[in-house]
Formats: C-alpha cells, structure tokens, sequence
C-alpha cells in the first residue's frame, strides 16, 4: 500500500479503528480467515558497500497494511511483559534502549580494562540476519510461557501460512511459502 493510503488509515477518523477492531476480533471468536500472511520481498543496497554482491543486499519484506496495524496492536498488548521476560543488558529491539546504550557500555570496559590493566574477552553476536533465522515454533514455545493464550494466538496467525513474492524491478515472482524467520 502507498504512503498516501498508510497516512489516510492514520488519521482516519475512529469509526475505522472500530471496524478494522471488529474485523479483527471476528478472526479469532468465529474463526474467520484474514489473509496477513502475504508480502512482497524487496532487497535494497546497503549503503556504502560495492554493488553486485547478494551480501551488499539488505532484504525487507513489504506487508500488507493490515498486517502491519495488527502486529502494532499487538506489540502494544505484549511490549510490557516482553520487556519483563528479558534480561536487563538487552538492550536490541527495546522501548528506551538503543545501540548507543551497548557502544557506551563497551566503551566503559575498555576503559576501565586501559586504567586498571585488565585482560578480559568479550564475545560478540552479529544480530544482523537475526530475524531471518527465528525457527518459529521455538519462538512461539517461549511466548507461550509468560504470555496468555490471546496473545498467543495472534503471534501465531501472524507467523503462519507466510508466502511470499520476490520483486525486482517490476517483475514479480511467483509466491512462495516461508518456514522460517519473522517478516
């Protein structure tokens, strides 16, 4: 959907929200289908990195409006339990943390290690491709454990039955279906 349709939802007047409201509820207490599965995979050059190679390539996925009102719904509902079940240093993908909270906390112990003649190793994890790896049934056994079933059960309409089409240019691929990772 272009920008134009995405700002008209926003400011849409509150007799919207309510129907895409009960549309959404119908899913779940009549067992409705509402296709949120579906995207268009784009990829986009990296800035500042040679062009040709796939791994200068940053891949994204473009969703439905939809989709994207109902993972914001529900990051809303689960945000605050999600921020108790993760440990205090996380600090990727968090309200109030960003990068620059791991750059500082790095920088500390490099200079507390310069002033006091320590030694010590720190083990990094590039979290770049993160999200394209999640296997979601693991992910899914988790929530389970500290969210409740509603909760639930939208995460796993949201990660269930996920086609996807390539485009490149204006060409576009036939859909294909996806196991693996988040869109």
């Amino acid at each position: 959907m272009c920008a134009k349709h995405i700002e008209n939802l926003k400011y849409a007047p509150a007799e919207l929200s309510r129907l895409i409201a009960d549309a959404f509820n119908d899913i779940f207490e009549k067992h409705q289908p509402l296709n949120v599965g579906t995207g268009v995979l784009i990829s986009l050059q990296k800035p500042g990195k040679p062009l040709g190679p796939l791994k200068s390539l940053r891949s994204i996925v473009l969703l439905t409006t939809l989709r994207n009102t109902l993972s914001l719904i529900t990051l809303q509902r689960i945000s605050d339990k999600v921020d108790d079940f993760l440990s205090p240093p996380q600090s990727g993908f968090r309200r109030g943390r960003s990068t620059a909270d791991v750059i500082w906390g790095h920088r500390w112990l490099v200079a507390k290690c310069q002033r006091y003649k320590y030694v010590i190793e720190i083990l990094g994890i590039d979290m770049s491709r993160a999200s394209d790896t999640i296997c979601r049934e693991k992910l899914l056994s988790i929530l389970h454990s500290f969210l409740d079933t509603d909760n639930a059960q939208i995460i796993r309409l949201l990660l269930s039955e996920t086609n996807l089409t390539v485009r490149v240019d204006d060409a576009l691929s036939a859909p294909f279906n996806t196991t693996v990772g988040t869109p």
